[in-house]
């Protein structure tokens, strides 16, 4: 009432657990149980009617269908004429007035903001609910690392008048923290019906911690959208506010490089009426900086004061444009290196590398054991990986070429009991304090597969403490999330880029990055190229893929580093769809290049 939230008012009514018996005896449509279900109906309505956020009723959710939720939507449209009712189980939408589903995919979504859905066999109740509105009541399922596809839902929600939009299932992670001062889940407390971890899903931890999810849904869920030119000289403003206008807002661009904040000033946005745009220019110091070499403009849209639920200066959207440019390098013959007879890069001058490999699999995430609501045909991406042998690839060397300042390694790879090979090519070029690296991976066979990532893994001696990189963050980005992540120069810790997943799995990725040093323990280890991903932890693969819990986790005395230049979406299969096609990693020959992997100059 106080925020202006819009609210949809759900009875607390479930029976999910008949879905697992084909619903039979389902109490939705017991005639005992319907004075229960009206007094349920009537006594939700009656202690909420006089709240003013409240836009809609909710018969109950997951409870089948049946007489008795009939009889609440006709009681509460009788007592209650001004709101519509709403409930998900209703499929054909006999006695509801907004077409409801969970989790339908995005070619769904898109033929229902057209009227193209397949038709109902009744035609009076089809052309009923091809006239209604379409909310999706649960949609991008927040569980462990994901949801992906955030972006793609809101264009559709954006684009077309018949999508209400949806809800993220959802806020909070159902842990129960034991007195040792760990996370527990379904089947720690012995019992013998449960949901393992399934209950581990929601935008923040079960002590109210913000998940990088939710970072990226307040971008994507940002009530104002900017686009910079590409010539630097003028930003689009457009307002996704419904009711009110853009005064409340102030608007300031910030142009940054390597060695921090050039100059800043603020951007003459007029106020803008509700769905309202504008083309402003911007300050011509701003362009003038904004256009040099190596530097990155931000463009933020800010509170200009206090509000009830943020303080002043609070940021609630971005827009960015850069200018940075791939490092350059030079080669030459001082750089001191060492490759072994299996064609594994094993020391950078005095730096020992160790377990130097190709990556193509990784701990699978929650969404990877999924079977996406999209996709049921296949079996999920953890179970195909393993199939492939992804997580226990083995190798044998074809060639090893060296000459004076190169050396060209091609081994084959494939896993374990498996025909499926790449055949991989390394060619380690002298530089000076370091290496230049160019790298082609090949499948060999014409089988159809898919990957989890494409990139190269080692460790470093030593458990390094902090990382500085420029590329996306300071938050975690994959191919389909990261839209709350910002192009820049950031200093993490190590620890703080480890995402405390309560069943671990792969995370912690940053992506768009160009250098990357990681630092500690006496040493240092500096990676310069083309875009890449960057994950460094304290822990291999392995371990985070073998653990159940948190506390599993500990680290091995070495620093664990994974360059990758392919990286799968995320998806939302662990109840919803899979990874978009545009973010799937289909087996396919691939080149890239590191500029330098070596020391850092200091």
């Amino acid at each position: 009432d106080r925020l202006g939230f819009y609210v949809i008012d759900e009875c607390d009514i479930e029976t999910h657990g008949f879905g697992d018996v084909e619903w039979r005896r389902n109490l939705s449509d017991e005639p005992l149980w319907r004075e229960a279900y009206l007094d349920r109906a009537a006594r939700m309505l009656e202690r909420d009617k006089n709240h003013p956020a409240i836009i809609m009723w909710s018969l109950g959710n997951e409870a089948g269908t049946g007489d008795n939720l009939a009889a609440m939507a006709d009681w509460m449209r009788s007592r209650d004429p001004s709101r519509p009712i709403h409930y998900e189980g209703d499929y054909d939408c006999e006695y509801v007035d907004v077409w409801s589903r969970m989790y339908a995919t995005h070619d769904q979504v898109a033929e229902i903001a057209v009227r193209n859905e397949p038709p109902l066999d009744d035609p009076a109740l089809d052309a009923r609910r091809r006239a209604m509105p379409f909310l999706l009541c649960e949609y991008a399922h927040a569980m462990g690392n994901g949801p992906g596809g955030l972006s793609e839902y809101q264009e559709l929600f954006e684009a077309h008048a018949r999508l209400a939009g949806g809800f993220i299932w959802e806020w909070l992670e159902h842990g129960i923290r034991r007195a040792d001062g760990s996370m527990a889940y379904g089947g720690d407390f012995g019992e013998v019906v449960h949901d393992g971890n399934f209950v581990i899903d929601g935008l923040v931890s079960a002590d109210r911690e913000p998940r990088p999810q939710l970072t990226d849904l307040a971008a994507v869920f940002a009530p104002v959208i900017m686009r910079i030119a590409a010539d630097f000289r003028d930003v689009t403003v457009t307002s996704r506010y419904d009711m009110i206008d853009t005064a409340h807002l102030e608007f300031e661009w910030v142009v940054e490089s390597s060695a921090g904040v050039i100059a800043r000033g603020p951007v003459p946005v007029p106020v803008l009426a509700a769905r309202g745009s504008a083309v402003v220019m911007l300050p011509a110091l701003a362009v003038q900086h904004a256009a040099d070499p190596e530097r990155v403009l931000t463009v933020t849209a800010r509170l200009a004061a206090a509000t009830a639920w943020a303080p002043a200066g609070h940021e609630i959207a971005f827009a960015q444009l850069s200018t940075v440019l791939a490092p350059r390098y030079v080669p030459g013959s001082r750089g001191s290196y060492r490759v072994d007879e299996r064609g594994a890069l094993v020391a950078l001058g005095d730096l020992e590398i160790a377990d130097w490999r190709l990556e193509l699999w990784r701990a699978p995430i929650d969404n990877d054991f999924g079977g996406g609501w999209d996709d049921r045909e296949r079996p999920p991406l953890a179970e195909r990986w393993a199939t492939l042998g992804l997580d226990r690839l083995v190798s044998r060397v074809v060639s090893i070429d060296r000459e004076a300042d190169a050396t060209t390694t091609v081994t084959r790879i494939g896993g374990a009991g498996r025909d499926e090979l790449v055949e991989l090519t390394c060619r380690f070029t002298a530089l000076d304090d370091g290496v230049g690296l160019d790298v082609r991976v090949v499948p060999l066979v014409e089988t159809p597969q898919s990957w989890a990532r494409v990139g190269l893994s080692f460790t470093v001696p030593g458990t390094m403490d902090s990382v500085q990189w420029f590329g996306r963050g300071p938050g975690q980005s994959y191919a389909d999330t990261g839209q709350g992540t910002r192009l820049g120069w950031h200093a993490e810790s190590i620890e703080a880029l480890q995402v405390p997943h309560v069943r671990p799995q792969e995370s912690g990725a940053r992506s768009g990055v160009r250098s990357l040093l990681v630092e500690g323990a006496g040493r240092s280890l500096e990676v310069l190229g083309e875009p890449f991903t960057a994950t460094v932890r304290p822990w291999s693969t392995e371990a985070v893929a073998a653990a159940t819990h948190l506390e599993q986790l500990s680290t091995d005395g070495r620093t664990h580093i994974v360059i990758d230049h392919l990286h799968s979406g995320v998806g939302s299969a662990a109840c919803g769809p899979g990874v978009l096609p545009a973010y799937q990693l289909q087996a396919h020959p691939v080149w890239f290049s590191l500029r330098q992997i070596g020391r850092a100059h200091v």
